[in-house]
């Protein structure tokens, strides 16, 4: 019983037996057992975070974010990464239901994420989406201003005298390729233009994404002067492509794109719009908690601001051009 109540943290284990009970579970290499306290105190204090894509620099940001704010409430966090694949995003949510985790932080991989959030439901287990939505569905969300931010980078081109302009957003069933898309064509409709024809490509989020839809966007005759990447990846992609084509960065090509995130070492180059990643993964963990401790207000969405980042790839300031 005295250990129980040392592992528990409780008040009224006199200071020097607390001592002796853990100097003993150091020699010991003693673990508590998470899933046994958790039958009697019907909480494990483990949230799940599952995450479309590891490699890209901005989800480790938002699980940073997540995990400090978990670590501050008393949770840890387990991750898992999905590929952008919803099977893989169904296995890991069907193992974290089978472990009782306590809640569940989700990008969702897509349309077909309607059944992940079902399969929570029917186990109880609330859950927070985080970056991308899932349209129809009611649920607590944390998000960055897609299309705003796009509809500005898109309206900062025209500014600068662009007039056709391109765009290279992700898959149509991603929440955030499509407020991307609609942001682009907001700012276009603004200053009465239209997208040429072939000048609005879908990818995946990856780089190789962004480097097929480039080398096809690029190669025309009469191809953009301009474009929107709607995420890192995509613009690293389209760079990729425009060396390979001797197409410079920016005296030939403007370059804008989402996401803090840099391939160069001297000095930040995208022009971006930086959606605070940490920031985005410590609020989702305070929704996520504050469902936890018996918060049965209606479901919100939470959208935090996105600030646009002028820099070089758009042709601002004189900066000298990326070398090919």
């Amino acid at each position: 019983m005295t250990v129980s109540r040392v592992v528990n943290g409780s008040v009224s284990v006199r200071p020097a037996t607390r001592r002796r009970v853990e100097r003993a579970m150091r020699d010991l290499a003693y673990i508590p057992n998470r899933a046994a306290r958790s039958l009697v105190v019907n909480k494990l204090g483990v949230l799940a975070l599952v995450i479309p894509d590891i490699s890209n620099p901005f989800f480790p940001l938002l699980a940073r974010g997540a995990e400090a704010a978990a670590r501050a409430a008393g949770y840890t966090v387990i991750l898992g990464n999905t590929d952008e694949e919803f099977d893989k995003e169904d296995a890991y949510l069907r193992a974290v239901c089978a472990l009782r985790v306590d809640g569940v932080l989700l990008a969702p991989s897509g349309h077909r994420s309607r059944e992940s959030l079902d399969l929570l439901a029917r186990q109880h287990i609330p859950v927070v989406l985080i970056d991308r939505d899932v349209e129809g569905v009611p649920r607590d969300v944390v998000r960055g201003e897609s299309r705003r931010s796009a509809r500005l980078l898109t309206d900062h081109l025209i500014q600068h005298g662009h007039r056709r302009i391109g765009l290279i957003t992700g898959p149509a069933d991603i929440s955030t390729a499509r407020e991307r898309e609609r942001g682009f064509r907001d700012a276009l409709h603004d200053h009465d233009l239209e997208v040429p024809p072939g000048f609005a490509r879908r990818a995946p989020y990856t780089r190789e994404g962004g480097h097929r839809a480039g080398c096809d966007l690029l190669s025309s005759p009469d191809r953009p002067t301009a474009v929107v990447t709607a995420n890192n990846f995509l613009g690293f992609g389209l760079i990729d492509a425009a060396r390979e084509l001797g197409i410079g960065v920016p005296e030939d090509l403007a370059i804008v794109t989402f996401d803090d995130v840099e391939i160069v070492t001297d000095a930040p180059f995208f022009t971006c719009a930086a959606q605070p990643a940490e920031a985005m993964g410590r609020t989702a963990v305070e929704r996520l908690i504050a469902r936890l401790g018996g918060d049965e207000s209606p479901m919100r969405e939470t959208v935090l601001h996105t600030q646009v980042l002028i820099r070089r790839s758009c042709g601002c300031d004189g900066a000298p051009p990326l070398p090919l």
